[in-house]
């Protein structure tokens, strides 16, 4: 709990109210299950740099390796994390004076 700043544990004691247990112990709950709700992402490739590996666990298992990681793959990962991609594709002009 040093972690947190007088500002942060302020407003976690405000927002336990009324609870039952000792606010110290309360918001230690609230640091474990914030760190063990974070997926871990992971990007494995070997020395000479041939083959990778993009993979996360967080309750829905997600996996891609080859030669190189597409788009596709990490546009898909972030849709799994909750993220709402666009993909657009724009002419090579518009690319280049960067319209987009």
């Amino acid at each position: 709990m040093s972690g947190l700043t007088p500002e942060k544990k302020e407003i976690l004691k405000e927002l336990m109210g009324s609870a039952k247990m000792p606010v110290s112990l309360s918001l230690l709950n609230m640091e474990e299950r914030y760190k063990m709700s974070k997926p871990l992402i992971e990007l494995i490739f070997p020395e000479s740099g041939d083959w990778e590996v993009l993979r996360m666990n967080l309750g829905e298992d997600f996996k891609h390796e080859g030669h190189s990681i597409p788009n596709g793959a990490w546009i898909k990962l972030l849709e799994i994390l909750g993220y709402e991609v666009e993909v657009k594709c724009i002419s090579d002009e518009d690319m280049e004076y960067e319209r987009y």
